[in-house]
């Protein structure tokens, strides 16, 4: 009989001891009352603190630990930062992890980046008030344009701010966008927070139609001598003035992005000959019917 306990007792520590190192230390969810990470550190690229209370953020975090835990220090000088995960548990405990020479971090915090709870901690857009802000400053994304706004009409700057808020709520770090130019706000000389306008972002459009001197920061068909589309493939090459398929290349043109880029590059020339001539191509999987159907 004595036998057979110490047998049972032992498969039974067996049994634990392999829940234990299935488990890798992260404490279960259910008792979790926040998690605090750090990221970085003295002589590094970045030294940010965070702490997360959202459940969904919470359980990321714990994939992230679970991905951590194997992780090899690539034995390298720069690019790297280093990880501390300090769980506080529903019973005031704490359970601190920390993982040396994390290299890409964004990649394995890529999920936490897109979250709210992220942004409206880094962000300093979140943290404004209308009374901080004495006036905006809009300047368009080609320089050579020479389009800049400064605005201190409080119910316009109210509109933006209010908008930016929103649209950093909805920005996709997943997805692609086309800078139409930067907003900065500010009091008196001190620059509180930056913002962006992002063709992609439909909702920009509301609150710029509403002065139509911003609304010249969207570049216009008006602006465009010619545009010179070339099939990379074949060498092809169209040069159209036709209005709807310069509106058409305005509205869906990116510049270069390597290995995202299309076969289909694009140059708009414009009719103001102190501007350069734009360069730019489609995203592979997002290039208008219209375009492809040119070179049939």
């Amino acid at each position: 009989m004595k036998k057979i306990f110490f047998i049972t007792l032992i498969l039974v520590i067996i049994f634990f001891g392999i829940i234990m190192l299935q488990d890798n230390g992260i404490p279960e969810f259910s008792i979790i009352n926040n998690v605090e990470v750090h990221i970085g550190g003295v002589g590094q690229e970045e030294n940010t603190n965070l702490v997360f209370y959202d459940g969904s953020n919470i359980e990321e975090i714990r994939n992230i630990h679970s991905q951590l835990n194997g992780y090899k220090d690539p034995k390298v000088c720069t690019w790297f930062l280093d990880v501390e995960l300090r769980y506080k548990l529903n019973s005031g405990k704490k359970k601190v992890y920390t993982f040396k020479k994390v290299r890409p971090v964004n990649d394995y915090f890529a999920v936490i980046y897109n979250s709210l709870e992220y942004k409206r901690q880094v962000n300093p857009i979140y943290k404004l008030s209308e009374d901080d802000i004495t006036h905006v400053i809009i300047r368009d994304s080609y320089n050579d344009r020479h389009k800049e706004f400064k605005i201190n009409d409080k119910e316009i700057v109210s509109g933006l701010l209010s908008q930016s808020i929103k649209a950093y709520d909805d920005y996709d770090n997943n997805k692609e966008y086309y800078l139409i130019a930067d907003v900065e706000f500010y009091h008196g000389e001190e620059l509180l927070a930056n913002s962006m306008i992002l063709r992609e972002q439909a909702i920009w459009y509301d609150t710029l139609k509403a002065n139509k001197e911003l609304l010249d920061l969207y570049v216009s068909v008006d602006e465009v001598k010619e545009v010179i589309i070339e099939d990379r493939n074949s060498g092809k090459k169209i040069i159209t003035k036709d209005s709807n398929l310069i509106r058409l290349v305005l509205d869906n043109y990116f510049g270069w992005h390597s290995n995202q880029s299309s076969q289909y590059s694009v140059e708009l020339i414009m009719k103001d000959k102190t501007m350069r001539h734009w360069y730019g191509s489609f995203l592979k999987d997002a290039v208008p019917n219209e375009i492809v159907s040119l070179f049939d």
